[in-house]
């Protein structure tokens, strides 16, 4: 009797931690992340360059924290090249060397990695953001923007761009 006792006591026990694991599942923190490969970024001297863009809009009604990182051709982070700007042409820098940001509902920025100092790598970059909002499931879209300048005698400024997740929200 004790042994069966036991054992349904054991049987109740395993059941809800099970239930608890599956309710807990429903309650993650809610998050999303892309991942943005290929970026170029070189800069040799002020007539040979090509920097990269991130632009990131908010599409929800809720402010998010977005994190994002950059990574060289060899897996070294170089997000602290970054500047994040806010505004069309009157652009106001928001911060600099770091990708943490704060995202408000319905608004974008513009993550630019760009130099002075010579570099020439291939790059990708990882968009990560997060809400206090549990029920929020996407909350970005974004764009690539490669522009640079080719050089002189008859080169000129160029300029490439690319959907980030294939313009679907992430």
């Amino acid at each position: 009797m004790k042994s069966l006792m036991k054992g349904c006591v054991l049987s109740v026990a395993m059941l809800v931690l099970m239930c608890g694991v599956a309710g807990a599942q429903e309650c993650f923190s809610a998050q999303g992340s892309a991942l943005v490969p290929g970026l170029n970024f070189l800069y040799y001297d002020s007539h040979h360059y090509q920097f990269a863009d991130l632009n990131l809009t908010n599409i929800t009604d809720k402010r998010v924290q977005c994190k994002v990182s950059f990574y060289d051709h060899a897996g070294n982070d170089i997000t602290y090249f970054g500047i994040i700007y806010s505004g069309g042409s009157n652009a106001v820098i928001v911060s600099t060397g770091t990708g943490d940001f704060e995202l408000p509902a319905h608004s974008s920025r513009i993550f630019s990695l760009r130099t002075s100092t010579p570099i020439w790598t291939l790059a990708y970059a990882v968009v990560e953001w997060t809400s206090d909002d549990p029920m929020l499931r996407k909350a970005l879209i974004g764009r690539t923007r490669m522009w640079g300048y080719g050089g002189d005698g008859g080169s000129f400024p160029y300029q490439s761009s690319t959907l980030i997740n294939t313009g679907q929200p992430f």
